[in-house]
């Protein structure tokens, strides 16, 4: 595969034609620092962009932290392109963009692998439990058993903060409400002086209908709350061929070029951002 004809292919169809992004890109080549990225635009009255990626674990190996954070960027980064090209391409209609045509955008991105499709459903009742559990293993591919507690606790945190935000953003008057989730995980794969860096993109593309909410109370007062959550899941996913952009070097230089002048920053500081840590499986 030619992969700096893909990043050139890609230079064409992401960059926009206007003056501002020649501008970024001139200093991204001239060594300028960029100026104070604005966060991605992540929330509207139709629906809302999730972002969620691999974090830093603490009790991890320098080295592979590093390897690990420069995969992460590249996920991140070509969320960003996807999300301007797809801003372009539908103004003020961003949100509620169907999965299918944000997939065709993101095609064109360098270093994925062939995207895979898949669905996911639900039409019983749940708790903010049981979904953030869902929501692990649809959004990130991350079993519950493979979670630690902390990385449920925050799922079921941020799934309730996207809840207040639906209930703040959403016009009342619609019945659906189109949440698309942006994600990449970063799978480590074996230890000591062989590791691989497997990292994965992901995205996620729904509807949302909220009914029969239930308010019940639990052991020692504690609230929970039911609800029967309605929805078919889109999703793709595709590997990112991190091995191509740390062997080579002019595949590195283009795309560092691709995705520099604040577009890693862009997510960072996004409202509806969700970090965990890396997984690590054996060869």
């Amino acid at each position: 595969m030619d992969h700096l004809l893909n990043i050139q292919d890609a230079r064409k169809y992401f960059l926009p034609r206007n003056e501002k992004f020649a501008n970024r890109t001139a200093n991204v080549l001239a060594d300028i620092p960029p100026e104070e990225p604005q966060p991605l635009e992540s929330v509207g009255k139709q629906g809302m962009f999730a972002l969620c990626y691999t974090d830093k674990a603490l009790d991890m190996n320098e080295d592979v932290a590093t390897r690990v954070k420069t995969a992460n960027n590249i996920l991140k980064g070509s969320t960003a392109l996807v999300v301007g090209k797809n801003n372009e391409d539908h103004p003020g209609k961003s949100f509620i963009t169907p999965p299918g045509d944000l997939l065709e955008i993101a095609k064109n991105l360098p270093l994925l692998s062939a995207f895979k499709s898949s669905e996911a459903t639900n039409t019983k009742s749940t708790t903010v439990v049981e979904f953030s559990a869902a929501f692990l293993e649809t959004v990130l591919a991350l079993g519950v058993g493979e979670a630690d507690p902390l990385t449920l606790v925050a799922a079921q945190k941020f799934i309730q903060s996207l809840g207040e935000t639906i209930k703040i953003s959403a016009d009342v008057s619609l019945l659906n409400y189109n949440v698309t989730t942006f994600s990449g995980m970063t799978d480590i794969v074996g230890s000591g002086k062989i590791v691989d860096i497997e990292p994965m993109f992901r995205i996620v593309g729904t509807s949302l209908s909220i009914t029969d909410v239930k308010v019940a109370i639990a052991n020692c007062g504690v609230k929970i709350e039911s609800f029967t959550l309605n929805f078919k899941a889109d999703v793709y996913t595709a590997a990112l061929d991190f091995d191509a952009y740390e062997n080579d070097k002019d595949v590195q230089a283009d795309i560092d070029q691709l995705i520099g002048g604040g577009l890693v920053q862009q997510v960072d500081k996004a409202k509806n951002y969700f970090g965990v840590k890396p997984k690590s499986k054996s060869k």
